[in-house]
């Protein structure tokens, strides 16, 4: 299911721009099967995070700030060079 997600999505961004979270709940037994879990290989370049919001919310909210922070100076520096380049090119 990742996959599809990701095929989907990586058309219209790149893997710098994605996020996977793997979320977890203190007494889900499942949820502690996951902790820990690694993307295949072929996801190497995205982002992951895992985290359990009743006892990591501040940590969650921190590196998803981070994660949005570079998103922004991506996007930012993409339009920058994209104007940039139209400048040089009506030059």
């Amino acid at each position: 299911m990742l996959e599809l997600f990701h095929k989907q999505f990586k058309t219209i961004q790149t893997d710098s721009q994605c996020l996977v979270l793997t979320l977890s709940n203190k007494n889900d037994n499942l949820s502690m099967k996951n902790r820990g879990f690694k993307l295949p290989s072929q996801f190497n370049r995205i982002t992951q995070s895992d985290v359990n919001l009743n006892e990591e919310g501040n940590k969650f909210r921190t590196e998803f700030n981070s994660f949005l922070s570079e998103l922004l100076n991506n996007i930012t520096d993409k339009r920058d060079q994209e104007e940039i380049n139209i400048m040089n090119i009506k030059s």
